[in-house]
């Protein structure tokens, strides 16, 4: 029932763009395939479509432990994490929104990773999943107005507790920000829209 209330929820919610799935715009040619395959994606969410309710055992793993991830980063760090899993509307774009892992301060966010244990260890060692995640991080610092993410990756497989987390402290990168809006306008504007006024022709012819 649960899963079912989660799923009418986000059915019902307007289309937008998801720092999540910045990445898909941000190829070194421009858009391509990859956004063109998003911008279908958020028609199928405009029409109604219910998303495969698959859920796979590492986006489980992530659900079920992000908590305790937060809990060890706020003891570890000193730091207090706020408005979890709040979703918040860009303040000058009403198509692109995103859902932060958390608030820290006036101007921090912290976005939690529980990846598998082979990543954990090269978070551990150099951050590797920085580089991977930069689009979600810059997107959500560039929604809720943020200066700073701590990047957590968590596991608790690990023996040790000093090895169970790692947290690396990523910037506001206003360069990478000023390019992602770039093409977020050129991408809503140019494949969405239209997609989405086919869509409203469609309505009216059944009216």
């Amino acid at each position: 029932m649960l899963n079912s209330l989660v799923d009418r929820k986000e059915q019902e919610r307007p289309p937008t763009i998801s720092p999540s799935q910045m990445k898909r715009l941000m190829a070194a040619k421009g858009l391509g395939a990859g956004a063109e395959t998003y911008a279908l994606e958020l028609v199928h969410q405009k029409l109604g479509v219910p998303k495969d309710d698959y859920t796979s055992f590492e986006m489980q793993w992530g659900k079920d432990n992000e908590p305790f991830a937060v809990e060890i980063y706020e003891k570890t760090k000193f730091k207090e994490v706020t408005h979890r899993n709040e979703r918040l509307f860009h303040p000058e774009y009403d198509f692109i929104s995103g859902e932060t892992d958390g608030l820290v301060g006036t101007d921090g966010i912290v976005e939690v990773k529980c990846p598998n244990s082979a990543n954990h260890v090269k978070n551990l060692l150099y951050g590797y999943q920085v580089e991977e995640y930069k689009y979600q991080i810059q997107g959500y610092l560039w929604i809720f107005g943020r200066e700073w993410c701590d990047f957590i990756s968590f596991d608790p497989r690990f023996p040790k507790d000093a090895h169970k987390i790692s947290v690396h402290y990523v910037e506001r990168d206003q360069a990478i920000i000023d390019l992602m809006e770039e093409r977020c306008l050129e991408f809503w504007n140019e494949l969405v829209l239209p997609k989405m006024e086919l869509v409203d022709a469609l309505d009216k012819v059944y009216l």
